[in-house]
């Protein structure tokens, strides 16, 4: 199965898994694409193409394959760190009540479209869905590393989580999109990145050898992105879920 992965500047976690883990799944051919921060909103999809002015980093992150990425030439694309914020989801709910079963279904799921169409990117999530046939996937940004304070003085239960999730899921499915959450196991108190995958993130860039500094909570590292990989393998190993 050929795949593209497109992302920001989450996507240097699973192309560092790639080129330093020798990450491979004997079913997926991945090619990566993207553009770190507010650049990525620059990218739209138009006759079958995704399309920046910012050729010359995209054609460096694919490894001098794509100035423009033909999407119909992919089996499934992916869609990695964009447009999900799980970690803003969570607390402002939280935030709003004691747990998330005192909001309805309905009511998490209406307040959960509206934040997520209006996000920039969402434009080029509706794009793609009409140009391309394929199977389109969303996995979201992490959440933010044990070592921040986000979540100060909040404590989440087990199940909120899931249940976020589940909806998250159910509002992409209608959407024509699959959701892939982030991997359990990297998850610490149900509203935090486990500090062993945020070490050593590096940012995107042509090469991917320019650490973070230590404050940013937020970038993962290439243990993450294995992660990330092999629970997209899993994921598109099943039969579509929309």
């Amino acid at each position: 199965m050929k795949v593209a992965i497109v992302g920001n500047s989450h996507l240097a976690a699973l192309k560092l898994a790639v080129q330093r883990n020798g990450f491979s799944h004997e079913r997926l051919d991945i090619d990566f694409w993207g553009l770190p921060g507010p650049d990525f909103d620059s990218i739209t999809c138009s006759a079958g193409l995704l399309q920046t002015p910012r050729k010359s980093f995209v054609l460096h992150i694919s490894d001098g394959l794509y100035e423009s990425l033909p999407v119909r030439d992919f089996d499934a694309i992916v869609l990695h760190g964009v447009g999900l914020n799980v970690s803003d989801y969570l607390l402002s709910l939280r935030k709003a009540s004691e747990h998330l079963r005192c909001y309805s279904s309905a009511f998490l799921e209406d307040g959960l479209r509206s934040c997520i169409e209006n996000v920039p990117s969402w434009n080029l999530v509706r794009s793609l869905r009409a140009e391309f046939d394929g199977r389109l996937l969303m996995s979201a940004m992490p959440l933010s590393s044990e070592d921040g304070t986000k979540f100060k003085d909040i404590s989440v239960a087990d199940d909120e989580l899931a249940r976020l999730n589940d909806h998250i899921g159910a509002v992409l499915g209608k959407m024509g999109v699959e959701y892939v959450p982030q991997p359990p196991d990297t998850i610490l108190d149900g509203k935090y990145t486990k500090r062993e995958y945020s070490l050593d993130s590096v940012r995107l860039a042509a090469k991917l050898c320019y650490k973070h500094p230590d404050d940013d909570y937020i970038h993962m590292n290439e243990r993450y992105g294995s992660l990330v990989l092999r629970a997209l393998g899993t994921r598109l190993s099943a039969p579509s879920s929309v």
